[in-house]
């Protein structure tokens, strides 16, 4: 496909769109219940174990992922990917010293950019690797669901930080079962058409 088509340039708004949702989705997952203070009432906190490292890298993959997808076919974004993820995250953390109950971590702002390259990282692979026909008919069930997921995602995400331990923990499942979903159906349709 010629990176000037009409398709292409479609894609690239679309991806744009879904980006800045993704963007606000965040956003609200970091910054809920958005009482903010007019003087400082936070200041840097060193907290950071496995559990945020996960759960920092895991928010921001499918913003990098649809950076890099929005970007002109061919052109690799994943530093771009890492501005942008480091940005925003910089942003929410600074935010975060007007937000009570909330703590801006150096940790977080490493992690979340670190997440934003992943993303970027992953979606180089998937497209160098991915047939468009053969995509368009795997996704042509999935696409309607994952829309759905998009728009439930940041609801689950607000849910699960309300909530305390395993539960917690146990709200990223809807998630994790979505992608294990379309993985496997592209992994199947590569199998079926292999024999």
């Amino acid at each position: 496909m010629h990176p000037n088509s009409a398709s292409d340039k479609t894609g690239q708004r679309l991806g744009r769109a879904l980006l800045v949702y993704l963007v606000m989705a965040v956003a609200v997952v970091t910054l809920a219940p958005f009482r903010f203070s007019p003087e400082p009432v936070n200041g840097l906190t060193t907290i950071g174990g496995a559990f945020d490292l996960v759960m920092n890298v895991v928010m921001f993959v499918p913003v990098g992922f649809i950076h890099q997808l929005s970007r002109p076919h061919g052109k690799s974004a994943w530093r771009s990917a890492l501005m942008m993820g480091a940005a925003l995250s910089a942003l929410i953390e600074a935010a975060q010293f007007y937000t009570p109950g909330r703590y801006p971590s150096l940790f977080d702002l490493a992690t979340n950019t670190a997440g934003a390259g992943l993303g970027a990282w992953v979606a180089t692979l998937a497209l160098g690797r991915a047939d468009p026909a053969r995509t368009v008919r795997t996704f042509a069930v999935e696409l309607p669901l994952m829309g759905l997921v998009y728009l439930l995602a940041p609801l689950l995400w607000l849910v699960g930080l309300g909530s305390e331990g395993a539960a917690r923990a146990s709200v990223f499942l809807p998630l994790a079962a979505s992608a294990g979903w379309i993985i496997g159906a592209e992994a199947g349709l590569r199998y079926d058409f292999n024999h």
